[in-house]
């Protein structure tokens, strides 16, 4: 799911620079910076998430699995 992510935010950050480069003025430079900014936020936010719903999921699991086996028991 992470890299999937990675990579569409690659994709349009490129884009981005690639228009900007097209028309470049000042204040196309610092929206694209924030942009690029934004879009790096909003990419760790979702890595961290990943990661965070990864390990909840195992976490539980693990539980129900044990439960389980302590009723066979």
């Amino acid at each position: 799911m992470a890299t999937i992510m990675v990579i569409i935010m690659g994709i349009i950050i490129t884009m981005v620079t690639t228009i900007t480069m097209a028309t470049t003025t000042i204040m196309d430079i610092i929206i694209t910076m924030v942009t690029i900014i934004t879009m790096g936020i909003i990419m760790v936010i979702t890595i961290t998430m990943d990661i965070i719903m990864d390990t909840i999921m195992d976490t539980i699991m693990d539980i129900i699995i044990n439960q389980s086996k302590k009723l066979k028991n």
